[in-house]
């Protein structure tokens, strides 16, 4: 026994001892732990699904043929979420101007919601579909940081999810205002809700064959989960083979479907976990995320009841600032009461940034200059700054209802 090597000494030492304690467990009749709690379906357990191998074949089904066979599988409001009421009751107005309430921050994050993506403009759902920009999203997210520039916002770091409408949006803006050098951290706790078997089906068409009430259920409700995606499904090996989620899928995390209480669990722990210490310790923040992280993030930050969270609409490609007090709650002003859900400012403390008059991109002040002349810059290519833009502005500009059309119901994917 000493001439045998100590590796294969321990080897078999752990054999036996695992041989030893699964006898135990017949006479006993004991059956191991009990499987944790799926933080994002709570009082579920987790089940263990395997990573498809690469010989599996794929079902090719069409989403109608699919949606056929699913059914009409109208989930009501799941009753074991965590979250029926927020985190923390809203905070006391400070004052009734806006303007001043602005002046007694002590921080601020600038978030915006990612341009337009191909399923915004098919007005499909969208969900954790990886789908690109439009060429119109790629526009939004350069104006988006063309605007942040001529406020002279800066950043320390940017977070985004990891689902490429975000990151691309994130990255463009990063360098419009010529602060592409700052970290960015991915993170999937930033995705886009997981709406299931709904995942791409068109919205018009879902609410003919389901009806108006149910699809609302789906969207804007807080507690309501769509209904479960399964293996069936054309979009689940786009995620369950994706190495983005190998740790989800091998640790029974990988969502099948989420109602916008699921997303704030999720959304809410990397707030707490990183992003808030960032604030907290000085450093200016972008965010960059998706129309229901962005909302489960607000409802929690603000305290909101279901139904203003249900009409909070957020557009695609705009930058707005959050002005946070020392508890990094916003610092608010009061929500008449019997006012409507949709008007701007109900249930929604962030300033949307508009463009200051005069200034002008980098690309337009400077890029002729360096193709001219690249030994003799101008001055100009060392800011992106205009003159007319303020060196240290003050409240963001805002901008009309009109042009951010807060006062409908949103349309596109998300």
């Amino acid at each position: 026994l000493a001439l045998v090597p100590h590796r294969i000494r321990a080897m078999v030492a752990r054999r036996v001892a695992a041989l030893v304690l699964s006898g135990a467990a017949v006479v006993s009749g004991w059956s191991g732990p009990s499987t944790p709690l799926d933080a994002h379906h709570a009082g579920r357990r987790h089940r263990r699904r395997p990573l498809p191998s690469a010989t599996t074949p794929r079902m090719v089904v069409s989403f109608r043929d699919y949606a056929n066979r699913v059914g009409s599988r109208n989930q009501e409001a799941d009753k074991s979420d965590t979250l029926f009421n927020p985190f923390k009751r809203r905070p006391d107005a400070v004052t009734s101007d806006p303007v001043v309430a602005r002046e007694t921050a002590q921080y601020s994050v600038v978030m915006m919601r990612h341009g337009e993506s191909a399923f915004n403009k098919l007005n499909v759902f969208t969900g954790w579909c990886d789908v690109p920009l439009t060429e119109a999203g790629k526009k939004e997210a350069l104006s988006a940081g063309e605007t942040i520039a001529s406020q002279n916002v800066k950043f320390d770091v940017a977070y985004c999810s990891v689902l490429q409408r975000s990151s691309v949006t994130c990255h463009t803006v990063l360098e419009a205002c010529g602060q592409s050098w700052i970290p960015v951290r991915h993170r999937w706790e930033l995705n886009e809700r997981h709406y299931g078997s709904l995942q791409g089906l068109d919205k018009a068409e879902t609410a003919k064959t389901e009806g108006q009430e149910v699809v609302r259920a789906w969207r804007q409700g807080y507690h309501v989960r769509p209904p479960e995606m399964d293996e069936e499904h054309p979009h689940w090996p786009l995620m369950a083979e994706d190495r983005r989620y190998t740790t989800l899928m091998e640790d029974g995390r990988l969502p099948r479907t989420e109602s916008l209480a699921d997303t704030a669990v999720r959304v809410m722990d990397l707030w707490n976990s990183e992003i808030a210490p960032a604030v907290k310790s000085g450093k200016k923040v972008l965010i960059v995320a998706h129309r229901n992280s962005l909302r489960a993030l607000l409802r929690n930050l603000e305290g909101l009841d279901d139904s203003q969270v249900e009409d909070m609409h957020i557009p695609t490609g705009v930058p707005f600032s959050y002005p946070l007090d020392s508890a990094l709650r916003p610092v608010a002003v009061p929500l008449a009461p019997g006012t409507e859900a949709n008007n701007p400012g109900w249930g929604f403390q962030g300033e949307f940034l508009s463009a200051q008059p005069g200034f002008k991109s980098f690309h337009e002040q400077c890029m002729i200059d360096w193709e001219t002349d690249p030994a003799n810059p101008s001055p100009e290519c060392f800011s992106i700054i205009s003159d007319h833009s303020p060196t240290n502005p003050g409240a963001p500009e805002v901008l009309s209802d009109e042009v951010l059309d807060l006062s409908g119901a949103e349309q596109g994917g998300e």
